[in-house]
């Protein structure tokens, strides 16, 4: 009866470090602050789309996300668009984007401190 015990308290305790082991790492992530995106901005949101025989001719806009993190985390910027493109590096705060045909465009950034994440959206219209 006491080997039996004996096993048992060792099987036990294996388990609550087990548990507590996984139970750490969320202890530690909770701790953390995720990013906010303060202020989401598109210079300008309403765009001319010029028509020079059967070429259209594209504009651009610049978008700027403007983020904080109240832990100091390095941000990781990630665009996202429904069309149109992207004119330089996507892991940038400010960024240009273009159109050549004239439609709605949705522009989402979402920022992240690698453990959590915001995102915002703004809508471009070009005519």
């Amino acid at each position: 009866m006491i080997k039996y015990l004996k096993i048992t308290s060792i099987v036990m305790s294996v388990f609550i470090l087990i548990l507590l082991n996984g139970c750490s790492d969320s202890l530690v992530n909770n701790n953390n602050h995720p990013p906010q995106i303060v202020n989401f901005t598109a210079n300008p949101k309403v765009m001319t789309v010029f028509n020079s025989g059967s070429l259209y001719e594209p504009d651009r806009t610049t978008l700027v996300c403007i983020a904080t993190d109240e832990d100091k985390d390095k941000l990781t910027y990630i665009w996202k668009a429904n069309w149109g493109e992207f004119l330089q590096d996507l892991d940038s705060p400010s960024i240009q984007w273009g159109c050549d045909t004239p439609q709605i465009a949705h522009i989402t950034v979402y920022v992240t401190d690698g453990i959590e994440i915001d995102s915002a959206r703004i809508e471009l219209i070009t005519n």
